[in-house]
Formats: C-alpha cells, structure tokens, sequence
C-alpha cells in the first residue's frame, strides 16, 4: 500500500488532542487518517468522524448515520435543497451530499500553512461540525422520513435554533 504525504507535526497534535481528551480512535499511518465517532444529543444520535491530515492542514469529515436514498429523486432533490440552504451564510465548514450514494457529512477544513495548530482550533474543528448535525439534525431526519421539502426542513432548524438562542441569551439578560 502506497504511503501518503502528510504533516506528521499536525496529526501529532490531533492525536496528542484526541488522547488528553479522552478520545478512542484509531489512525492510519499510510494515509495520514483518523477515525472515531462522536454521541450527539441530537436526533441523530451518533456521528462518525475522519480526519485527514494533508502536508499544510487538515479536513475534518462528520457524516451522519443517516443518509438520503439514492434511488428516490424526490427525496434526492429535497435533500440537496436542504444542504444548499442550510449552507448559505455558514462562516465556517460545510454540508456535503454524495449525489451518487446518498451519503450527508460535514466537512470543515482547517489550513495551518507552517504552523501546528493550537488545541482550541483542533478542538473547535471536531465540535463545530457536531453542533452543526445537531442543529440541521432535525430537518435531516424530516426529510429522510417525513417527506418534507429542503426548504420547510432547514425554516424548522433554523427558527428552533433561533429561539433557543432568545431563550439562553434572555435568560443571560436576566440574570
């Protein structure tokens, strides 16, 4: 098997991350990968992770346990829908849909050009594409088996997520 080019300096620190963390996961010295899986409170319930680690920075790949059936074009469509809507305005990272196989994952691309990347930004670059399936979770699961439209789907994320942030910032506001 073919060895890959990779920084060893960045999946050191992804993996000296994912120890101190507490984390179980398995790397492939030949790609350069990562692989373990993350419990989400979420619909969802359990994502699977890979991170790839290039020669000037790292992808980090979330997918959902759930995926869309590809044989089913309705659903196909309002799932694209969904992903195009639910990305637009996201800073960082994005939904992802295999057209071919159905496969929803996350992806968040993290570029350290000559620098290894501090704990937080490791941290923040696995946690971020978690809170993303939980708050897109929802309209996931109602398109898959609720035959709703992409755009209805994300709307429901959207205006869910939108007040729960009212209610823990009132709440701040409060206190």
């Amino acid at each position: 098997m073919k060895k890959t080019s990779y920084s060893t300096e960045i999946a050191s620190a992804i993996e000296n991350f994912l120890n101190e963390d507490g984390w179980h996961f398995m790397f492939d010295e030949n790609n350069g990968s990562f692989v373990f899986s993350l419990s989400v409170a979420g619909k969802l319930k359990n994502i699977s992770y890979m991170i790839r680690v290039k020669e000037t920075g790292y992808i980090v790949y979330a997918i959902s346990p759930i995926g869309v059936d590809k044989n089913d074009k309705k659903m196909m469509s309002n799932m694209a829908e969904f992903i195009c809507r639910a990305n637009y305005g996201l800073k960082t990272g994005n939904f992802e849909i295999d057209m071919d196989g159905g496969e929803i994952q996350f992806k968040f691309y993290v570029p350290c050009d000559d620098a290894v990347p501090a704990y937080a930004t490791i941290g923040n670059s696995i946690f971020c594409p978690a809170i993303m399936f939980d708050e897109y979770g929802p309209g996931i699961v109602d398109v898959i088996f609720n035959n709703v439209s992409g755009k209805d789907a994300v709307e429901k994320c959207e205006k869910q997520n939108e007040t729960e942030s009212d209610s823990v910032s009132g709440g701040l506001l409060d206190s």
